[in-house]
């Protein structure tokens, strides 16, 4: 087993920040909790940001009557966890559905804008242009709820990829995705290890920090996922498979690349739980 460390973390910024516009932020926990009730993590994962700002938000709107905690339990470690739900008689209006239709036109426009951008330029892409464009992508993806999130930011994330791609030199798959990581570290967007499988034809990577965050899972992470298929499959072929592995307490997110017809993804857990930088967290794990 061979592990390809490179990169160092970069602080966060952009929207995961103090910088936020809290209005937005706002709006979207109004939006998810007219949905259903949930918790400050799960609110931290739908939106995108991290726990601290989540929490300061939900503190600021159940300090105004806005919403309220509608159940609570003892979690792990004692620690009480709240689910939080919109105040009965509390009015939130979502958009129709045609209005989210157009408001789905304005976040293509906004990310079409960039990608031409950079399609044109053909400069690096590094961590702030990519924290920039979506910060402007979250300001209209939060005012829609009737499409999935994930598959949207994964859609898009694919499409930077492929761009990003042709800024890298075409080799054969170990060493193109070894640039890849490079490319990723350098400019910030993912502090990560590449964790090569002896006698096989997957690699996984380890995202330590998506896009400069350092919460999983949040939709920057599924954007970072789309932008490694995007990547993978423009310098190695569309045949190539990518899966997210689940790596039980593991916090960072976990991504296999290979050239085979399925990915084992519980094999693979357990062979990035047996590497050396991780075997750690498997003698961790209660009972172990």
């Amino acid at each position: 087993m061979e592990i390809i460390r490179t990169g160092s973390t970069i602080p966060f910024s952009s929207h995961t920040g103090a910088h936020v516009d809290k209005g937005w932020v706002r709006e979207g926990i109004l939006s998810a909790l007219s949905i259903e009730p949930a918790t400050l993590t799960e609110v931290s994962r739908k939106l995108g940001v991290a726990k601290s700002t989540a929490s300061y938000h939900l503190s600021q709107l159940v300090g105004r009557g806005v919403i309220e905690v509608v159940d609570s339990w003892v979690g792990r470690g004692g620690v009480q966890v709240k689910r939080y739900g919109l105040k009965e008689g509390s009015l939130v209006t979502l958009l129709s559905r045609g209005e989210e239709e157009a408001e789905l036109g304005r976040l293509r426009e906004t990310f079409d804008l960039k990608a031409l951008a950079w399609e044109s330029s053909m400069g690096a892409i590094g961590v702030e242009e990519v924290q920039s464009l979506l910060y402007r992508m979250f300001l209209h993806l939060f005012k829609i709820a009737r499409s999935q999130h994930r598959a949207l930011m994964r859609e898009y994330g694919d499409r930077v990829g492929a761009i990003l791609a042709k800024r890298l030199t075409r080799a054969p798959p170990i060493r193109a995705l070894s640039g890849l990581v490079e490319y990723l570290s350098t400019g910030g967007i993912s502090d990560l290890d590449m964790v090569r499988i002896p006698n096989s034809a997957v690699s996984v990577m380890v995202l330590n920090t998506c896009i400069g965050s350092t919460t999983h899972q949040t939709n920057s992470c599924y954007f970072l996922e789309g932008i490694i298929e995007g990547a993978a499959k423009s310098l190695l072929g569309p045949s190539i498979k990518v899966g997210r592995v689940y790596v039980p307490r593991l916090p960072s997110c976990v991504i296999a690349i290979g050239r085979v017809r399925t990915l084992d993804l519980g094999r693979l857990a357990d062979t990035v739980l047996e590497s050396p930088r991780y075997s750690g967290t498997r003698r961790g794990a209660p009972g172990a």
